[in-house]
C-alpha cells in the first residue's frame, strides 16, 4: 500500500535541509565578501587570491 504521509514528510525534510544548506552558503558567502572588502580596504597593496 502507498504511504503518502511518509512521502510528504520526506519531501518536507528534503526541502528544509535544502533551505538550511542554501542559507548556510549565503551566510558563508556574505562573511567571505565582508572579509574580502575589509582586507581590500585595510591594505590596498595586498591582493588576495
Amino acid at each position: 500500500m502507498p504511504k503518502p504521509p511518509v512521502c510528504e514528510c520526506e519531501a518536507e525534510a528534503i526541502i528544509l535541509s535544502a533551505w538550511i544548506i542554501v542559507s548556510i552558503l549565503i551566510l558563508v558567502f556574505l562573511m567571505v565578501l565582508m572579509l574580502f572588502m575589509y582586507y581590500s580596504k585595510r591594505s590596498t597593496e595586498f591582493v588576495p587570491i
